[in-house]
C-alpha cells in the first residue's frame, strides 16, 4: 500500500477519456422523469455527456453539499484506518461525475466521499468510498466492488495521509 499517486499517475489520469459505466436498469429506477428504455435487462453501456440532467443551481448545490460533507467526514475519521480510492475525474467533467454519483453508482452514495484536488493548475475530483478499519478488510472489500468501479483500477489510502493532504 502507498500514500498519495504520484503527480504522473494522476496526470496519467487527467489525459484519460472519461467513461462512466450505466446500469440501465438502475438508470431507470433513478430518474423521475425517464421515459421507457429500450432495454432494461441492466447491460453496460457508456454515458458520453449527461450535463442536462441536473439544472446547474442543484448541481452546484449537491456539490458543494457532497464535499463539504466529505470533509467532515475525513476530520473525525479514523487515523488507523484505510479508504478505497475508487475513481479520479478532471474538473472539466464534473458535472457527469455528479449525474453519475446521483443516477447510476452502484454503491452507497452516503459512504461515497468526493474530494476536490489541484495538481499542476489542473482540478480533479478524487472519489473514495468507506472506512475500514485495517488494510486486510479494506483489501477485501475492494475484491468485492462491483465490476464497473473495479475498471477505474480502486487502491486503498491510509485515513492519516488523506487529512494530510485533503484537509
Amino acid at each position: 500500500m502507498s500514500g498519495l499517486p504520484s503527480a504522473a499517475v494522476l496526470q496519467e489520469t487527467l489525459n484519460d477519456t472519461v467513461e462512466i459505466p450505466v446500469d440501465l436498469a438502475k438508470t431507470a429506477e433513478n430518474q423521475q422523469s425517464a421515459a421507457k428504455l429500450d432495454n432494461n435487462d441492466g447491460t453496460q453501456k457508456t454515458i458520453v455527456s449527461q450535463t442536462s440532467n441536473i439544472p446547474p443551481d442543484q448541481y452546484e448545490e449537491w456539490l458543494d453539499s457532497k464535499l463539504e460533507t466529505s470533509k467532515n467526514w475525513l476530520r473525525n475519521a479514523n487515523k488507523q484506518a484505510v479508504s478505497i480510492q475508487v475513481m479520479m475525474r478532471n474538473k472539466k467533467a464534473s458535472k457527469e461525475l455528479v449525474n453519475y454519483l446521483r443516477r447510476q453508482w452502484p454503491m452507497e452514495i452516503d459512504k461515497t466521499y468526493l474530494f476536490e484536488v489541484v495538481l499542476n493548475e489542473n482540478v480533479i475530483y478524487q472519489v473514495f468510498y468507506e472506512e475500514y478499519p485495517s488494510i486486510s478488510i479494506g483489501e477485501l472489500k475492494m475484491q468485492q466492488l462491483p465490476e464497473s468501479v473495479k475498471k477505474n483500477s480502486p487502491y486503498l489510502h491510509p485515513i492519516h495521509l488523506m487529512q494530510k493532504a485533503l484537509l
